[in-house]
């Protein structure tokens, strides 16, 4: 098993232990913390006769296990107290300054998909004929209050810079263009109470299927695109999409696709995608810049780092850890996420240890949704070794054989149509 598997091993056995329920869960997690040791031991020729966890986490007293609580979360995001780098930037990163993403083509698309997944880069001409680019220009408030007008946002008055005030308020799409384009002093959410926030607004608008029908319907956005930035196929095949409930659960609860437009100094704080997966991001108002870090197939380890302009397509695989920071007011970039052979396993393994409760990651799935999983876990075990790839979870059990009766019953009284913006949570609308 390579380094970054076994950081990600332990990494996971980590989120499971302090989500465990039970001691018989959290014996069962510290076990195979202890096997992840003796393995780590054998790497380096230690021992490994009773070895116990050790790495990050430091052993208890006698008589209290081996095992404790991983230490608080650390905070990230820090204001930048040295010599300013960045005079583009709102607020300074301290972060050294990376090398400039590669630029691509269309035409490099169609050598070798394969070997360009490998890392981030900027697609430079795949935004040609989307008519946003000329029509949001100067009426994208209109816009886009016009396509969804009973669309709700997740709203982040306080910024994402900071791990700190990570939860946005639910706000209709007008209440929530217009809060982040008035002055200060008119402001709906004004200052904390306690005087803590980075600033910039950030404005999140989660796409059901519908909704991105509805942009390449009303000739927004083509609906033929390269086949690089279309990636609903494997959708189709095992959950119904574009029309049935739980595509629309699926879009909704992983933040599939969204539209993100935010002010001068609005980000979002260093961080990876929960599902290890990989996306596009489409510049269509303003400009973002972009810090996206990690390890080529080839062991190289790399920060790349650049302003995306509109009509830039920036992409980067799954692990790689990106943040970003919006230069203007606005700033407006349209995202969707990517499954492909080289990244689909460890979706369904994301997923599947969702569904299950061994590794919660708080989507709130359906049991619908979840069967839907199983499905779209053999689709695509079967496309990967078509393609002459190999499938580690070759024997995986459907997710409600692998669970207790209290969690399937819990996955079927959750509906599909159950989510943020359903109605139960509060929705603060215009004016």
């Amino acid at each position: 098993m390579r380094r970054n598997d076994l950081d990600e091993a332990e990494r996971v056995m980590l989120e499971a232990y302090a989500a465990a329920f039970t001691e018989g869960e959290k014996q069962f997690v510290e076990q195979n913390l202890d096997n992840l040791a003796q393995h780590l031991a054998f790497r380096v020729g230690e021992p490994i006769e009773g070895a116990k966890y050790r790495r990050r986490v430091q052993q208890q007293a006698p008589g209290q296990g081996t095992f404790q609580q991983p230490p608080k979360k650390e905070v990230r995001w820090q204001a930048h107290e040295g010599e300013v780098t960045r005079p583009e930037l709102l607020h300074q990163r301290a972060n050294p300054i990376g090398t400039p993403f590669p630029r691509k083509t269309t035409a490099d698309l169609d050598v070798d998909s394969g070997k360009i997944r490998d890392g981030p880069f900027i697609l430079t001409d795949g935004m040609e004929g989307w008519n946003m680019l000329e029509t949001w220009k100067d009426d994208w408030e209109e816009e886009l209050a016009e396509l969804f007008p009973e669309a709700v946002t997740d709203f982040y008055p306080y910024n994402m810079l900071s791990e700190e005030r990570q939860s946005p308020y639910l706000t209709r799409l007008p209440k929530g263009i217009k809060e982040l384009m008035i002055p200060q002093a008119k402001y709906h959410f004004g200052t904390p109470k306690d005087g803590k926030h980075v600033e910039g607004r950030y404005m999140h608008l989660q796409l059901s299927p519908k909704m991105w029908e509805k942009l390449e319907q009303s000739g927004h956005m083509p609906p033929t695109r390269h086949e690089f930035l279309e990636n609903d196929e494997w959708l189709a095949a095992c959950m119904g999409h574009p029309d049935s409930a739980i595509a629309q659960e699926w879009h909704l609860k992983t933040h599939w696709k969204i539209i993100l437009t935010g002010t001068r100094g609005a980000g979002m704080f260093n961080h990876s995608d929960a599902l290890l997966t990989s996306s596009w991001h489409s510049q269509i108002l303003g400009q973002k810049w972009w810090y996206v870090c990690g390890t080529h197939a080839d062991g190289r380890q790399v920060c790349y780092e650049d302003i995306l302009q509109p009509g830039e397509i920036l992409y980067y695989p799954r692990r790689w850890h990106h943040e970003t920071q919006c230069v203007e007011t606005p700033t407006m970039t349209l995202t969707d996420t990517v499954a492909h052979e080289g990244n689909a396993e460890g979706i369904m393994m994301k997923t599947f240890g969702e569904c299950t409760g061994r590794n919660p990651l708080n989507f709130d799935f359906s049991s619908q949704l979840c069967d839907a999983l199983d499905t779209c876990n053999t689709y695509w075990k079967e496309r990967v070794k078509a393609e002459g790839g190999k499938w580690r979870g070759e024997d995986r059990e459907p997710w409600r054989d692998s669970t207790s009766a209290d969690r399937i019953k819990k996955l079927e009284d959750t509906k599909p149509e159950h989510n943020n913006y359903d109605g139960r949570n509060y929705i603060t609308e215009m004016p």
